[in-house]
């Protein structure tokens, strides 16, 4: 964990706390502007996602505004996920391939790729397949 020289990270509290969880601490060199500003980064980013979140006068929230939607925050976290189901049932773009059905598969070798013929072993998801080689190796690859 890289965090700036604040007495709250450097409290033998803290400190013994990192020790017993297995956290490596390192901390900033004080006052060297280009490693505080990850820290202050980090800390700017919170803000705004609390403030993108709350609702303002108008009864919306400013991400409700931009992206038509709330964002997700720690709090939802606390309620189990539901996925939004539209009226009609969407259909993927992309093809399907089979367990079974010969490929080609993109291998690189020395930095260049090389097509070469398999065979789809398993599917994985929706995109994602193992493809044995007609050499015999086994690949993990995208549909695309």
């Amino acid at each position: 964990m890289v965090s700036d020289n604040a007495s709250i990270f450097t409290g033998d509290t803290f400190s013994n706390y990192c020790l017993e969880n297995g956290i490596r601490q390192k901390f900033i060199a004080p006052g060297h502007p280009s490693t505080n500003r990850l820290a202050e980064r980090n800390k700017i980013q919170k803000i705004l996602r609390r403030y993108r979140a709350n609702l303002l006068a108008s009864g919306r929230s400013p991400s409700e505004m931009f992206l038509n939607r709330q964002i997700r925050i720690k709090l939802d976290a606390m309620r189990p996920y539901q996925e939004e189901r539209s009226q009609q049932q969407i259909q993927p773009r992309t093809r399907c391939l089979q367990v079974g059905e010969r490929v080609q598969a993109r291998v690189f070798i020395s930095n260049k790729p090389f097509w070469k013929n398999g065979t789809i072993k398993q599917k994985l998801g929706n995109l994602h397949y193992i493809i044995e080689l007609d050499e015999g190796k086994s690949l993990k690859r995208h549909i695309n």
